[in-house]
């Protein structure tokens, strides 16, 4: 039996709910579970009683990001493939962050119209810690966070927590830990008083004129250079070390 990686709902208002439903592995993202959440928002976007969609995380956090464990075989589509299935969603879209915000899972934000978090999530951007570039990912963090938030926090690797998240629109609102539905409640009913073909232009055009938009070309030429540097010899370093719990060769001593 494959294992159950996301879970899909809809309420009568026609708010669908995507659940990351991996919370033993802190909601770490493998390929069955990409292709999952492809498939549901592409599912979503097909259905017109669609008037929004929320992305949350089972457990104790939203994401701890990619899946570490080396044992994922899975055919998939790459994370900013089925990130840009969320990114294109033509109806307004909500992530409710608790815990963990890690890499990837908080690549999924970034294509979020609003972000909700609890006071006790943390995040971070740690691929250069692995050795490698996160080149298809950096549009998507420079899109919120700009370019000096995103210099610090992607060459740093470092975690920051939600009132820097905050602080730098990276989350919309804040809440206490256990209240994320409370919070979202009434930003969702906002998101449902709007035309609903309305809110489907305004919101193409908000995406339009930010500048928001990633050409088919620089995306095949980001994913390019972030595959060279993920099967580089450092890239291997940096896995062996994650998996060994040890400081990477290239880390001086004390």
């Amino acid at each position: 039996m494959s294992e159950q990686t996301i879970l899909a709902a809809v309420d009568g208002r026609g708010v669908a709910t995507i659940t990351l439903d991996r919370a033993q592995v802190h909601n770490a993202m493998n390929g069955a579970m990409l292709a999952g959440l492809a498939d549901a928002i592409t599912g979503f976007e097909a259905d017109p009683d669609i008037r929004l969609l929320v992305l949350r995380g089972a457990g104790k956090s939203f994401s701890a990001g990619a899946d570490m464990s080396g044992q994922d075989n899975e055919p998939k589509p790459s994370l900013p493939e089925a990130i840009n299935c969320l990114a294109n969603f033509t109806r307004p879209t909500m992530a409710l962050v608790q815990g963990a915000c890690i890499g990837g899972g908080l690549a999924w934000t970034t294509a979020c119209d609003v972000v909700i978090a609890s006071d006790d999530a943390f995040f971070s951007i740690p691929e250069v810690r692995l050795g490698f570039n996160p080149a298809s990912l950096i549009p998507m963090f420079l899109g919120v966070m700009g370019a000096r938030n995103t210099m610090r926090y992607v060459l740093g690797g470092d975690r920051f927590d939600a009132a820097k998240a905050h602080e730098m629109d990276l989350v919309h609102h804040l809440c206490a830990p256990g209240e994320l539905d409370a919070a979202a409640a009434p930003v969702i009913d906002a998101l449902l008083s709007g035309g609903p073909d309305a809110m489907v232009a305004t919101k193409a055009t908000i995406r339009e004129l930010a500048g928001l938009m990633v050409d088919a070309d620089l995306a095949a030429r980001l994913d390019a250079m972030g595959e060279k540097s993920r099967t580089s010899i450092e890239a291997a370093e940096g896995r062996a070390s994650f998996a060994e719990k040890r400081p990477p060769k290239w880390k001086p001593s004390e």
